[in-house]
């Protein structure tokens, strides 16, 4: 039995997933959440053998939720769900040890074939090639640290330098000092300017209406 957890924002997602993989019998999921930081802490605490997330949440980061859940178990297996095809998003899922990378264009045949692969410690992310044939130009985000990002996220998302050092449990001086280095090494000047590129840059997502 492959023990899951998984993490979507969508209800309706979450809930054709769990019908659909647990049919066979051999897929078990032991929690499912929409939040990606509450799904990689239930992944810990049951010990789960996958942890599926999606990219696209809001929230911790999903990738940064898969950092914290190996670096607390490391043999759980990071399964990423995601809508996007896109350089960005791949190459922050295999630095953030994804087993595997699928698309939601996909069907349930192929998800539950990368949880399986990803449970044997096989990796499933087809389009990972295209990164052996060029270099992929690294950004001034890849020189920000963890906490740099967090706090990035956060202060894009509308929060407060208080805010956010009640959050992270920090002083109001330590985040300032984090935001400061951030919009140094990004080259930002205002808010505005941090705004625009954590969207730029993916790292918050702006959902549009759809009508």
């Amino acid at each position: 039995m492959i023990r899951c957890v998984i993490a979507d924002d969508h209800i309706l997602v979450r809930q054709a997933l769990l019908h659909s993989l647990e049919r066979d019998g051999d897929i078990q999921f032991v929690g499912a959440f929409e939040d990606a930081g509450q799904a990689a802490e239930c992944a810990v605490k049951k010990r789960a053998d996958i942890l599926i997330l999606d990219v696209a949440m809001p929230g911790l980061s999903p990738f940064d939720a898969a950092r914290l859940a190996k670096k607390s178990n490391p043999d759980i297996k990071v399964v990423f769900l995601s809508g996007y095809n896109d350089d960005v998003y791949v190459r922050r899922a295999i630095e953030a040890g994804a087993h595997a990378y699928v698309l939601k264009s996909s069907d349930a045949r192929e998800l539950k074939l990368a949880i399986e692969k990803a449970h044997r410690g096989e990796k499933h992310i087809p389009m990972a090639d295209r990164f052996f044939n060029r270099r992929i130009e690294e950004t001034a985000l890849d020189s920000l640290t963890a906490r740099e990002r967090e706090v990035l996220r956060m202060l894009a998302e509308g929060k407060t330098v208080k805010d956010v050092a009640v959050i992270l449990g920090l002083s109001g001086k330590t985040v300032e000092a984090h935001k400061s280095n951030l919009m140094r090494k990004l080259d930002l000047h205002n808010k505005a300017e941090l705004v625009h590129y954590a969207i730029a840059h993916k790292v918050i997502f702006v959902n549009v209406p759809q009508h």
